[in-house]
């Protein structure tokens, strides 16, 4: 038999009233009892055994060695790229990317992921829990405009290019887009209340609350009666115990108007048979007033927006343990002995005496001033000094004793502040075992916190943004910006935490994967592109290394080979080379067919030459018969000529005898 809306309300009323009076982390429990403690000490507030005139220091163990530890963890926790979903195959892999992209910058750019992260964990590291939730917050953007001249086709095709955020309010005239606002962000650990002793998956736990104030004006903007809320009490002590102990004043905060009464309220989460069918339902159940309150609104909801994480596991419980917890019995010991050794100092500075009232100045005895005298009238008999043994080098030993014992309880992050010096003058692979011994417990605190309470914020947000996203995001995608949707995306449980690494851990795998980037690319020198080494993996592996050295989005700062600018590029370059080695081609054709020329000219020259060796040969033959020939002649005719002249001569002579002899 179905209930009506007031017997529903009574219902959950009631439930979640008795729930919270038997909740673990309640009002007056151990738990908030023991976070109450924690504060007092984290603060070195008075423990109530100081004595009249002796030291009231208190020693500061929890509050260093939590700063100290939050100094090393949140920097592990809150990086750029904490969380990438698995792929469930080859074909997934860039929309897995694309989803842990857009969880990343979700939580940790837009919702300030470093301060909320950083508020949970020392949360954690202090109070056992971390807690983190996540919320939906709408916001309406109205823009008028004028349809009133617009035929129903028209408004529908204009209907029809809406955005999915976007609907058109025909009646008023209205053009109406609801941006969607994810937001992740740390909850008071003090405000949480959930099912005692729970053991088991934690979206199957049978309730979970949040205490919360809300303002009237917040409830009615949330869509509960203004009749109703206006009839609710103010609560004028909506700090609890622990909560006043993170304050640093006690000034009032009372509202001045009506709207901004403060309403002690609590969002509870309750599985519950409502509806008589034997199986229960989870709600959310808003109920204001404190735990004897009147429900305001219930909805179904089968998802808890929390996460829980812990430094230090409490197994099969959800409470864990804290720094606190462990480094109690510390502070209290070294707060003995640091009262003991400025008391002790004091005493051997400004001495002890036995005295005569009668005959000293009693004000010189107790209040005496550094070299100051003691006036007595006789000071030999009436004053005598009590020996007081010095005891501060047993007193420091002790104490450097509980400081080991820190370290062994709580870690060694506060040793680590000063860790460089002490380590001056050893091999790198001494650092390197110093520093891997001493972050032991540092980078467990780590993997614990990340595997519960950053990966349920992370699982969480992911399945909200499924359901409830009514617009895209814009990712970057082997170096291309893309476009998705959370409404297509599929329901993911598989991701990897890229966290509890500490500093020393993070500088060893940086320099691991600076040697492997050189590896690659001698491999990829030496002839074995594609086979050991491509410029994929050189990628990849230059991606970790700028994560590990802190650099935000690394995409940033190189070329995805594998994205369409590179391949377009590598396209284009394969083109160029293509043709280049077809104009190679075509100019060692040139050449061949030149050389063929110069061969067949060179043949011709050899041919010419030839010829005219054989005709100046030829020519230089003729020439010497000529010579030979006028040679001859000339010879002969000398000959003859010589003959002439001689036979003259003859005759001259025979005639000249004739002459002499008539």
């Amino acid at each position: 038999m179905a209930l009506s809306e007031k017997k529903m309300k009574e219902r959950l009323a009631a439930v979640v009233q008795n729930e919270l009076a038997n909740a673990e982390c309640g009002e007056n429990d151990e738990v908030q009892a023991n976070r109450e403690e924690a504060l007092n000490y984290y603060h070195a507030k008075p423990r109530g055994d100081e004595l009249e005139g002796r030291s009231r220091v208190i020693s500061t163990d929890v509050a260093d060695m939590v700063n100290a530890t939050l100094a090393m963890l949140v920097p592990m926790l809150s990086t750029d790229a904490i969380v990438e979903f698995e792929p469930m195959g080859e074909d997934d892999e860039d929309q897995a990317s694309a989803e842990s992209q857009v969880l990343n910058e979700l939580i940790i750019e837009r919702n300030y992921g470093f301060m909320e992260i950083q508020e949970a964990v020392k949360d954690a590291l202090l109070l056992k829990n971390g807690c983190m939730k996540l919320t939906i917050r709408e916001d309406e953007e109205v823009q008028p405009i004028e349809i009133s001249g617009a035929s129903s086709e028209e408004l529908a095709m204009f209907e029809m290019q809406l955005q999915p955020n976007q609907y058109l309010d025909r009646e008023g005239g209205k053009l109406i887009t609801i941006q969607k606002q994810f937001r992740t962000h740390a909850v008071p650990i003090e405000n949480i209340s959930y099912q005692a002793s729970f053991v088991g998956r934690f979206q199957a736990i049978r309730f979970f609350a949040e205490r919360i104030s809300y303002t009237r004006s917040d409830l009615v903007q949330m869509g509960c009666s203004k009749a109703a809320v206006d009839a609710l009490p103010v609560n004028e002590n909506i700090e609890n115990a622990v909560s006043l102990e993170r304050d640093q004043s006690l000034q009032s905060t009372a509202a001045w108007s009506k709207d901004q009464d403060a309403i002690d309220c609590y969002e509870a989460y309750q599985r519950i048979d409502l509806d008589g069918d034997g199986i229960s339902e989870r709600y959310k159940v808003l109920m204001a007033g404190g735990s004897n309150g009147e429900v305001l609104k219930y909805e179904i909801m089968d998802l808890v927006p929390f996460a829980l994480g812990s430094p230090f596991l409490n197994p099969h419980r959800l409470t864990g343990e804290s720094l606190f917890d462990h480094l109690k019995a510390t502070q209290d010991v070294k707060t003995a002995y640091r009262r003991q050794l400025i008391d002790n100092v004091s005493i051997i500075n400004n001495g002890r005496y036995i005295y005569d009232p009668g005959q000293t100045t009693e004000a010189d005895i107790m209040a005496p001033k550094a070299g100051g005298g003691i006036r007595a009238r006789n000071p030999g008999a009436s004053v005598q000094v009590v020996p007081v043994p010095d005891v501060t080098s047993g007193i420091l030993a002790a104490i450097n004793y509980e400081d080991m014992v820190r370290s062994e309880r709580g870690g060694a992050s506060l040793d680590l502040m000063g860790a460089e010096p002490q380590l001056v003058g050893e091999t790198a692979h001494g650092i390197e075992r110093q520093y891997g011994s001493r972050e032991a417990m540092a980078s467990m605190m780590a993997l614990n916190l990340s595997e519960s309470m950053i990966r349920g914020i992370y699982q969480i947000t992911h399945e909200y943004l499924r359901r409830f996203a009514n617009e895209p995001f814009t990712v970057r995608i082997n170096g291309a910006y893309v476009q998705t949707d959370p409404s297509t995306w599929q329901k993911r449980e598989r991701l990897n935490i890229k966290t509890g690494m500490t500093p020393g851990e993070r500088g060893h795998l940086q320099t691991s994967l600076e040697k492997h980037i050189n590896y690659q690319a001698q491999a990829m020198q030496s002839g074995l592109d594609g086979v050991l080494a491509s410029a994929e993996t050189i990628y990849r592996t230059s991606m970790d290394w700028l994560r590990m050295s802190g650099v935000d989005n690394p995409e940033r700062l190189a070329i995805d080979p594998n994205s369409q600018p590179a391949l377009e590029r590598q396209e284009g370059a394969q083109q160029q080379q293509q043709e280049q080695q077809a104009k190679m081609e075509q100019m060692q054709a040139q050449m061949v067919q030149m050389q063929a020329q110069l061969e067949q000219a060179k043949l011709a020259e050899d041919a010419r030459q030839h010829d005219d060796e054989i005709a100046f040969k030829y020519a230089d033959a003729e020439m010497q018969a000529a010579l030979e020939e006028a040679k001859i002649s000339g010879q002969g005719t000398i000959e003859l000529e010589k003959q002439r002249l001689v036979n003259e001569g003859r005759k001259q002579d025979t005639a000249s005898e004739q002459r002499l002899q008539q």
